[in-house]
């Protein structure tokens, strides 16, 4: 795993709590030129780079 990455998803969670798993894959997908990450999770949703699936 790349640091910066880490680090990234570790200042996404500090700033808007939730769940670091959630960060880290935004961090991850965004890393790999993703716009958004997709989910099923209302509560990951609302994070900057994810996107609910209804």
């Amino acid at each position: 795993m790349d640091r910066p990455v880490v680090a990234v998803a570790l200042a996404a969670y500090q700033r808007h709590s939730g769940q670091f798993p959630d960060h880290l894959l935004g961090s991850v997908a965004h890393q790999q030129a993703a716009t958004t990450t997709y989910t099923f999770d209302r509560a990951a949703a609302r994070y900057p780079r994810f996107t609910l699936l209804q």
